[in-house]
This record gives C-alpha cells, structure tokens and sequence, in this order.
C-alpha cells in the first residue's frame, strides 16, 4: 500500500505531464521543449504553469481544409435546392405509395430547371 506522499507525487506527475500533453497537441511547445518546461513546472508551479497557458502557439496543429466542406454547399447554394428538391420528392412519394425511384423520375421530369441548377455552381 502506497503511502500518501507517494499517491500525492503521482497525481503531481500525472497533472504536470497532463499539462505537457495539451501544450504539445495545442503548438504551445514542441517535442524538445518538453524536459525544460517539466522542470520549470516541477520547480515554480504556479508561475510555471500560467506562463505555460499564456503562450501562442508555435506550431499549426490544425488541417488548412477545416469547414471547406461547409463553405462549398453555401456558395454553390446546394442546401437550398437540396431541400426544395426533398420537398418535392415527399410530395410524390406521398402521391406515388412510396415508391422513391418513381417519384425522383416525376420530379426530375417536371422540375427540369432544378436539375440544371444542380450542374452549374451559383455566386450569391
């Protein structure tokens, strides 16, 4: 059975590598910056670990092609003709007994502009 002192130290190494841990995926501190900030962080914690928190980061840790997916759909207006275009099709599924393929082919043939549009981006 482990002392108190010893459980104590553990939860210290464990908070302070947890601390190194997010820093490091953050860009905050890189691979080799990792023992000197261990050791700043064992000797002056407070101070340590605020100036730890305060730092810009010096890496990117984020993909350059976050929300491009998002962004796309919105300039080409894709959302709004994708909902007109599952308004129509409940319509004459509704009308057909649920036969999707049937009604996709009915609205395709009556709703030729919508199609179109489907092809060709649009600039808002």
């Amino acid at each position: 059975m482990e002392t108190i002192g010893a459980e104590l130290a553990n939860e210290r190494k464990f908070h302070l590598d947890t601390l190194l841990d997010q820093a490091l995926a953050a860009g905050r501190i890189t691979a080799a910056q990792r023992p000197e900030w261990a050791a700043r962080l064992e000797t002056d914690f407070a101070n340590a670990s605020a100036a730890l928190a305060q730092l810009t980061p010096a890496l990117k840790t984020r993909g350059l092609t976050l929300n491009l997916g998002a962004r796309k759909a919105e300039i080409a207006g894709a959302g709004e003709r994708r909902d007109a275009l599952e308004t129509l099709l409940r319509a004459e599924m509704a009308n057909n007994g649920g036969d999707y393929d049937r009604a996709f082919a009915a609205v395709q043939k009556s709703n030729p502009a919508l199609f179109s549009a489907m092809k060709q981006p649009q600039n808002t």
